[in-house]
């Protein structure tokens, strides 16, 4: 049997589907594609938060390898290959250790050659092809489209988290307002560069009906693939200390993950601000997750400010890991996911149908469109905190009992069901590896 090329694996950050995406991707291969090898590539804390069933999976199969940016400082580089494992010196340089991380916001035609030529000296060591990065953000998209036109020995291939919305005004949600539209085309002449660029092999989006169009729309439309966004394993739930701000309420609303204003935070916040007396006495409100970007200061310093005005509002600030997520997801009343009219998905969303909670979210795009589609709860107008608040005077007014029953069990099932994991993986995996056929 001729030797298979190893296939390059790149998380692009330290948490959230980052570490989601390697570990279905090596519980995929370990499975289902036991004689390709690939080598598994993330920051230092992706060893602890990757969980022990996939570090499992990783040691058990001969033909995977996990290295992270300490194993490259060391100049150890384990590289698998069918029946053989073998360790070869590289001398990367140290800007590599940026590509495992977060990459900053580099603009120049020098810092995109150097940033790449990094990811092609690790792809030429490990004797890979084909690399997969888990998230192709606006920032590396932008890099790429500074490389020369010519075909390069290492093709590029990653999640699109937000591909243009084009197509958002024949979705069941609101329809985008003519900035938006705006905006949607910009990102449209942006995305098809991308595709034309000879360094791309493949773009992964889990919009299935933008996916649907992308081969009439783009002339290489056909280097789209529709890869479902999948929802979390299931993790036993593993309990956490409330803050005491949420204990004891009547109704619980969650907001976690990446903390961000895109995330709604601080629409959350001032919807807050502007709740009945009577609600803020029966509702606790839990941030749980970190502050991630320039914001942070900002936003503790509007969490305290909310909490003097009288808002039961607490907030986790730390990493959680998916048992702890499964606990706090599973004994909240509402997920919130009050995104500012985002273009994208949203995990979120996965994690309140697969533990059948009912999600309340922004009534745009994707997300309202399957929100809607599948019964996974309620959308408001996020723009205005304003009518935000109002919805969730309604809630709290319902009650717990009637608020769960707000989402369809069924509906959340079949939407959990078609988005599983290995589903996401064999994706990826069959999208690469077809590239070599």
């Amino acid at each position: 049997m001729a030797r298979r090329h190893p296939l390059l694996l790149v998380a692009r950050g330290p948490s959230g589907h980052n570490v989601q995406h390697l570990g279905f991707l090596a519980a995929h291969l370990a499975r289902e594609q036991p004689e390709q090898p690939a080598v598994l590539c993330g920051a230092p804390e992706i060893r602890s938060r990757l969980g022990a069933e996939a570090h499992r999976v990783i040691e058990a199969a001969p033909s995977l390898r996990l290295v992270v940016r300490r194993d490259l400082r060391r100049g150890r580089l384990p590289i698998a290959a069918p029946g053989d494992v073998v360790a070869r010196r590289l001398g990367l340089p140290d800007r590599l250790e940026r590509l495992l991380g977060e990459v900053p916001g580099w603009s120049t035609s020098l810092d995109a050659h150097a940033y790449l030529g990094a990811l092609r000296r690790l792809a030429a060591g490990v004797g890979a092809r084909r690399c997969y990065l888990t998230h192709l953000d606006p920032r590396l998209t932008r890099l790429i489209l500074t490389l020369p036109g010519r075909r390069p020995a290492l093709g590029l291939s990653g999640f699109y988290l937000d591909p243009p919305a084009v197509h958002y005004a024949e979705l069941d949600a609101s329809p985008p307002t003519a900035d938006e539209a705006r905006r949607a085309g910009e990102a449209d002449a942006r995305f098809e560069r991308l595709l034309g660029s000879p360094w791309v092999d493949r773009v992964f989006v889990v919009d299935e009906v933008f996916a649907a169009r992308a081969p009439e729309r783009y002339r290489r439309g056909d280097k789209v693939r529709f890869m479902p966004d999948p929802a979390p394993s299931p993790s036993p739930a593993r309990p956490v200390t409330l803050p005491a701000e949420v204990a004891g309420r009547e109704v619980t609303m969650l907001l976690f993950g990446a903390l961000r204003p895109s995330k709604g935070v601080f629409t959350v916040l001032d919807a807050l601000e502007r709740l009945d007396a009577g609600v803020r006495a029966r509702l606790g409100v839990l941030f749980a997750g970190l502050a991630v970007d320039s914001s942070a200061a900002m936003l503790r310093r509007r969490v305290a400010e909310v909490r003097r005005g009288g808002a039961a509002l607490g907030w986790i600030e730390r990493f959680l890991d998916e048992g702890e997520l499964a606990w706090l997801v599973g004994r909240a009343d509402v997920v919130l996911a009050p995104y500012r009219r985002v273009p994208m998905s949203s995990g979120v969303l996965h994690w309140a149908a697969a533990l059948g909670r009912p999600i309340l979210t922004q009534d745009y795009g994707i997300l309202s469109h399957w929100t809607r589609r599948h019964g996974l709860g309620v959308t408001v107008d996020t723009r205005d905190p304003a009518l935000l608040a109002r919805e969730i005077e309604r809630l709290v007014a319902l009650g717990r009992a009637a608020i769960r029953s707000l989402a369809d069990p069924e509906g959340q099932a079949r939407f959990t069901a078609a988005r599983s994991g290995g589903a996401m993986a064999s994706a990826v995996v069959d999208g690469l590896l077809e590239l070599d056929d």
